[in-house]
């Protein structure tokens, strides 16, 4: 539908707005998860991954992890495993973020079955 393809467009924008000291802005993660649009959604995935997935991270919102790592949307939960994957190599992952890699590694889709795998991977050293 073209609703969905003008919030792409406007996830896509958002999700390259850079802060005022140059890191990635800063967004409401629970309104851009709570969202109706999957594409939103998987933004609000990047930017919760990248901002509470590193285990030096403070505690995020509640529940959010687990509830990204089962949304229904595929392109949510890709978004949400590609990421992990990325902050695990720089990072160990947190807590949230390990729970949110171990639902993602028994999803239905290989692809994204393999990117838990590679954060763990990364995770453990082995990346």
């Amino acid at each position: 539908p073209i609703y969905e393809e003008v919030l792409n467009g406007v996830a896509t924008a958002v999700s390259v707005l850079p802060s005022v000291d140059g890191g990635p802005a800063t967004l409401s993660i629970p309104a851009l998860v709570g969202s109706p649009s999957e594409s939103i959604r998987a933004i609000g995935a990047m930017h919760w991954a990248l901002a509470f997935g590193p285990a030096s991270s403070p505690p995020g919102p509640a529940d959010i992890a687990r509830a990204l790592a089962r949304d229904p949307s595929p392109a949510v939960r890709r978004s949400l495993a590609s990421q992990l994957a990325i902050v695990a190599v720089g990072s160990p992952l947190s807590s949230d973020a390990s729970a949110a890699r171990d639902i993602l590694r028994d999803d239905p889709r290989a692809t994204i079955r393999k990117e838990a795998h590679d954060a763990l991977k990364a995770a453990s050293g082995q990346a």
